[in-house]
């Protein structure tokens, strides 16, 4: 374990460094997020000019709050880019390399590809939540940022590994690209409270692709509008199943790959 750990925090100085190679670039990509996020904002502003004062329980602010947390968890998500890069590993042969190494295969394939560049997007929504906070004088409890906190990592942690799953199917199908790129897409409903959607939409939502857990369940507990524990429990199971598909994918591909040499 102590080995991987050396490994593995190798492959991280080495992305803290690519980061940070370029001061300037660092800062111009930060206000680039932010202005993608203002231009965000701006819209609903726009839009809250022809609408009554809220939509069901999401004004103007609460709103804003939603798409900091959208652009913090797309952040978060771009750490483990390596899930989303497996397939052309696969179809480029290029696995032996990390069954050889004293890693873990999977860790050694998130770690060579592991980014921060999800820290501007991490930034830029921090930076928004916070702004947005004081001018509205919304002041959220500590237990509500400590929980909306947990609540964004492990629904991110969710979708990670849900895009893990269809990585692992180039095993069998070979390139998964337009796969990838329906669930890339869904990012898109994450902007949007799970509220505004048909019933059969929202249940797509929670338990297949689960943008819900990062997006709007984490924005009402930050908000402490009505969260109800089943929810909690709900995200739970969603991530363990997905991780148990996850677990028992990755073994067959593991035995499928050394048995074709």
């Amino acid at each position: 374990m102590s080995s991987q750990k050396r490994i593995f925090m190798a492959f991280l100085r080495i992305a803290y460094a690519n980061l940070l190679h370029a001061r300037i670039n660092f800062f111009a990509i930060v206000a680039y997020w932010a202005v993608s996020l203002g231009v965000l904002i701006v819209f609903w502003k726009t839009l809250f000019q022809f609408l009554p004062v809220s939509i069901g329980v999401w004004n103007f602010p609460r709103l804003c709050i939603l798409n900091s947390f959208c652009y913090i968890s797309w952040g978060v998500f771009v750490f483990f880019w390596g899930m989303h890069r497996i397939p052309e590993k696969v179809v480029a042969g290029q696995l032996d390399k990390f069954l050889s190494r004293p890693i873990h295969p999977l860790l050694g394939l998130v770690g060579e590809e592991l980014n921060l560049i999800g820290v501007y997007e991490v930034i830029a929504g921090l930076a928004a939540l916070i702004t947005i906070c004081i001018h509205y004088a919304i002041y959220p409890n500590f237990v509500g940022v400590l929980l909306s906190t947990v609540a964004l990592v492990l629904g991110t942690l969710g979708i990670v590994i849900v895009h893990g799953v269809v990585s692992l199917f180039s095993f069998w199908l070979g390139r998964v690209d337009a796969i990838q790129g329906v669930l890339d897409h869904f990012d898109e409903f994450q902007r949007y409270p799970i509220d505004f959607y048909s019933s059969w939409l929202q249940k797509i939502l929670k338990y297949i692709v689960p943008i819900y857990f990062p997006g709007t369940f984490a924005a009402r507990i930050f908000l402490n509008l009505t969260v109800h524990w089943s929810e909690w429990l709900l995200l739970f199971i969603v991530l363990s199943v997905w991780v148990g598909i996850f677990i028992f994918l990755y073994r067959k591909c593991m035995v499928r790959y050394e048995a074709n040499g």
